[in-house]
């Protein structure tokens, strides 16, 4: 669960681990381009106010059940935040001092080559009592670093990994500008500039995830990779009507633990479409004339796919897009991308934390028919931005689940 604590920088906390049954805490974030690993082990800080307090609001948020869709969920994150302001002001000024405001992340090769260092709090050797109560003073320590770790979920992949045709051209990750990154630091960087001036959208090779109540590994990003380096080379191309993004190049970065230079894939460069994706864009909920149209958009260009051979790709309003300049449908989302399936597996609704694809609906009906003419689970006439879009969100996994059952 990322979040953004705001002191006199943003502090992106983008992983964090917690127990007061082993007594230790960790968590991962990113100041001013400069990453840091926060570790609490209650050992360390036995007897002190510091610990007292930390282990507080640790077991505050141990109350509370967590995750999407619980009673709670805004308790529990409001708790989670608590916790995390306690530990970044109780270093704060040493993390100043490493990442001062002067300092940010400018380039995609800034992300991926990330200064990164490692922090514990400890008892001060120096003063072994706070001024007049007789406490332990507790002060961050540098145990690492800085060393070079790769920022959010980035994770370039050898060059092996992909079959890149000649014709791709290559762009050096240190020559690529990152765009209205201060606009919302949860999201890795997406809208880069070329040298060149042309505005673009990059997709990162990421880590691998496992599969929920599972031990198998996937990689949505290298399904999604896969899939425009395969479009890019069919023959004839796709009609100009199948509006998916065009693969513009490939992003090229330096292995740190090579001495040699080999160079990795940090992703690849698509055709920035300016528009918004079905499951966020409120005008496009409303614009009910438009419904019929992009259905027949979305029925053409997953025809036209599958008479190419790709009959897999997880179609849902998360990869529909809208584009603002002229109301169509655009399809940017492969995440789930594969070659040659069943066809029917195209046309099941499909939950991303769900592989039971029992049922038989199409998820085309089920988006067009039976979710975007009811978007919301309540009345949403009160809610504010962010909680419409989780209404929407729910209505429409709601949805899946039903045709799953």
């Amino acid at each position: 669960m990322t979040t953004i604590r705001h002191f006199d920088a943003p502090h992106i906390v983008g992983y964090g681990k917690a127990s007061s049954e082993t007594g230790d805490t960790c968590i991962l974030f990113w100041r001013n381009g400069v990453g840091f690993n926060l570790d609490v082990q209650q050992a360390d800080v036995q007897g002190s106010s510091f610990e007292k307090q930390w282990l507080q609001l640790l077991q505050d948020i141990e109350q509370l059940p967590c995750g999407y869709g619980v009673d709670d969920e805004d308790g529990f994150i409001s708790r989670w935040n608590a916790f995390c302001d306690f530990l970044l002001s109780s270093c704060l000024g040493l993390l100043q001092e490493l990442a001062p405001n002067s300092k940010k992340w400018k380039t995609l090769d800034d992300y991926i080559h990330t200064p990164t260092y490692r922090i514990r709090f400890v008892a001060d050797k120096a003063a072994s009592s706070g001024p007049g109560n007789g406490d332990t003073r507790i002060v961050p320590e540098i145990v690492e670093g800085p060393v070079n770790q790769r920022s959010y979920e980035f994770d370039p992949a050898p060059f092996g990994t992909f079959t890149i045709p000649d014709d791709v051209a290559r762009f050096r990750a240190e020559d690529i500008v990152v765009l209205h990154k201060e606009e919302d630091h949860r999201k890795p960087p997406y809208q880069v500039s070329l040298v060149d001036g042309r505005v673009v959208f990059f997709r990162p090779s990421e880590k691998s995830e496992k599969l929920v109540d599972s031990d198998v590994e996937t990689n949505p990003s290298h399904r999604e990779i896969a899939f425009y380096l395969h479009l890019h080379q069919l023959q004839p191309p796709l009609a100009p009507e199948v509006r998916i993004p065009k693969l513009l190049g490939v992003v090229i970065s330096r292995a740190d633990d090579d001495p040699s230079g080999r160079e990795q894939l940090a992703g690849i460069l698509l055709e920035w479409i300016d528009g918004e994706p079905l499951i966020d864009s409120e005008a496009a909920i409303m614009a009910r004339d438009k419904h019929t149209l992009w259905k027949d958009q979305v029925n053409h260009m997953v025809a036209a796919l599958q008479e190419r051979g790709i009959f897999s790709f997880g179609l849902s309003p998360f990869g529909i897009l809208i584009d603002r300049q002229d109301n169509s449908a655009w399809l940017t989302s492969f995440a789930s991308y594969e070659l040659g399936n069943n066809p029917d597996d195209n046309l099941i609704p499909w939950h991303p934390m769900d592989s039971n694809h029992g049922g038989g609906f199409q998820r085309i009906q089920l988006i067009f028919d039976r979710w975007l003419p009811d978007p919301y689970k309540a009345d949403s006439d009160t809610l504010g931005v962010q909680a419409k879009r989780e209404n929407r969100l729910q209505r429409y996994f709601d949805l899946v689940d039903s045709a799953n059952t």
